[in-house]
């Protein structure tokens, strides 16, 4: 299938999280549009380096949850940019596993980043006016948010943008002074290295023995998992779309736990 490439020559787009997986195809999709692409690296720097040199896309270090590296974050973007007329807060962590794997640390390791993080980032963002006039904001977020198995940080982490979203999008008077288009989108599964594992498991030994290839094929053709690309330019096409307001899924409507029920 051909993918139509946006134009926006002359416009400004950020991406956190930009060295693998959704961010990284954001990154190279977005590359083609004529934008100025901004994207955060953490610890992958030598990939960034090779992104920079085979896109022209920018990279600043970025430790999400770590106010020191947010602000170096903003102050280049600030130096560099005159606003911002995209951003994708798409950078974020997970973890999976029983309850005796979520220990104090490790929970307060995934709300620092995936919550607390991204809110600073959000708060600095708006409220010191890098955005242009009607500029748009998307948050990546997880059909997780509504409760999964093994995932209760990252469930919680991810249910916690959406209250987030939705105060932005509906009630903040900067936001509307601004008349900024904030939203929050959530992909259902997605092929990414951290993914590929858990999903080969999924499609070859579980859905089977719930309906055989047919269910696995319904799995796939239905996008209930997709591939990053694909993610990566429907996120896009929903962050330039500024009639796409508050919540959205990847596919729109889709519910974690009826998928559970179908396929799990």
């Amino acid at each position: 299938m051909v993918v139509e490439v946006p134009d926006l020559d002359g416009e400004t787009l950020v991406v956190t999280g930009g060295t693998s997986g959704i961010g990284k195809e954001i990154v190279l999709f977005a590359s083609k549009t004529g934008a100025d692409v901004i994207f955060s690296y953490h610890t992958n720097e030598k990939n960034a380096r090779e992104i920079q040199e085979n896109t022209g896309a920018v990279p600043y270090l970025l430790a999400l949850g770590d106010t020191n590296s947010t602000r170096n974050f903003i102050n280049l973007i600030k130096e560099n940019f005159s606003s911002i007329d995209y951003f994708i807060a798409n950078a974020g962590v997970e973890l999976s596993g029983d309850l005796r794997k979520h220990n104090f640390e490790d929970i307060s390791r995934i709300i620092n980043a995936n919550l607390t993080g991204n809110l600073y980032l959000l708060q600095s963002i708006i409220t010191e006016g890098m955005m242009s006039h009607r500029g748009q904001i998307s948050v990546i977020g997880s059909i997780a948010a509504a409760g999964n198995h093994d995932q209760l940080a990252y469930s919680a982490s991810k249910s916690g943008l959406r209250g987030a979203i939705e105060s932005l999008s509906r009630y903040d008077p900067i936001v509307k002074e601004q008349s900024l288009g904030v939203k929050l989108l959530e992909p259902a599964f997605v092929r990414t290295p951290m993914t590929e594992r858990i999903l080969k498991i999924l499609e070859r030994r579980v859905i089977p023995k719930r309906g055989g290839d047919e269910l696995v094929k319904r799995f796939n053709d239905e996008k209930i998992v997709m591939d990053s690309t694909y993610a990566a330019q429907e996120i896009l096409r929903l962050t330039l779309d500024t009639k796409v307001i508050g919540i959205r899924t990847i596919p729109e409507g889709i519910n974690l736990h009826e998928i559970r029920e179908t396929y799990f």
